[in-house]
């Protein structure tokens, strides 16, 4: 998988690209856990193209997820190919995340904090 991270005034942008799996997994876990300790409003996954994840990469999601609640941030998904919001849907893990699909479709207000 690669990553990078934009920052958007009051938002980080994560990206992903390609498959996020067991190995690329705790990478993922490390740059959340980064960027919720940055001081930013919220946190982007933009998962547009990512091809390919496995429990373990979505349990990295929600251990960032977990770790944003506790810093009263927001995580938020965008992008979601539709074959991984089947999966997410399957395992019960999509309604856990504000999902929308670009980043310009989020809220002002959620935008502000």
């Amino acid at each position: 998988m690669e990553m990078t991270t934009e920052n958007m005034e009051d938002k980080i942008v994560i990206k992903c690209k390609g498959e996020i799996e067991i190995h690329a997994a705790p990478d993922l876990k490390d740059e959340i856990k980064i960027q919720v300790n940055s001081g930013a409003n919220m946190i982007i996954i933009d998962m547009n193209d990512v091809t390919y994840i496995d429990s373990s990469g979505l349990g990295a999601v929600v251990a960032g997820r977990i770790s944003a609640i506790r810093k009263n941030m927001r995580l938020i998904l965008v992008h979601i190919p539709a074959e991984i919001i089947k999966l997410m849907k399957k395992m019960k893990l999509y309604n856990l995340f504000e999902v929308y699909e670009n980043i310009g479709d989020i809220p002002k207000n959620k935008l502000a904090g």
